[in-house]
C-alpha cells in the first residue's frame, strides 16, 4: 500500500512538473525584456529563499558536483532541489537523471528559469504537502 502511494505521489508530481514545463515553454514565446544569466538568477533566488520563513537552502556548486541541482533545501520538512537555467539553458542528461532520482525518493525537484518560477514551485510544495 505504501509503495503504491509513493508511486502515485511520484506520478502526480511528475505530471505537475510536465504541465508546468509546457506552460513555461508557452510563456517563453511571449516574454519580453532582458533575461538574467544563471549566476544573477541564482543570487536572486537565494536572497528570496533565505528570507522565506520555514526554508533552509544552500547552493551546491563546484567542479566535482556535475549533474547535481544548483540549490538544495528543506521547506517545513520537505526536501527540494532546484536546477536554475537561463531562458535558453539546456538541462543535461545527467541533470535529468539526478532530478528523477530525487523525485523517485519522494523529494521535490524542478528546473526553474525565473524567480517567479521558483516562487511558484515553493508554493506548489506548500500546497501539495500541507493537505
Amino acid at each position: 500500500m505504501e509503495k503504491q502511494n509513493q508511486s502515485n505521489n511520484f506520478k502526480n508530481f511528475f505530471l505537475i512538473g510536465l504541465v508546468s514545463t509546457l506552460l513555461n515553454k508557452a510563456k517563453k514565446k511571449n516574454r519580453k525584456g532582458p533575461s538574467m544569466n544563471e549566476t544573477q538568477l541564482k543570487n536572486k533566488v537565494m536572497a528570496y529563499l533565505n528570507t522565506h520563513p520555514g526554508i533552509y537552502a544552500r547552493k551546491v556548486s563546484d567542479r566535482y558536483s556535475a549533474g547535481y541541482p544548483d540549490i538544495w533545501g528543506c521547506y517545513h520538512g520537505r526536501f527540494f532541489c532546484i536546477e536554475l537555467k537561463s531562458i535558453n539553458g539546456k538541462v543535461s542528461d545527467i541533470q535529468k537523471y539526478e532530478m528523477n532520482k530525487i523525485c523517485e525518493a519522494l523529494g521535490d525537484a524542478r528546473v526553474c528559469r525565473s524567480l517567479q518560477e521558483v516562487k511558484d514551485f515553493i508554493e506548489m510544495i506548500r500546497e501539495i504537502h500541507n493537505k
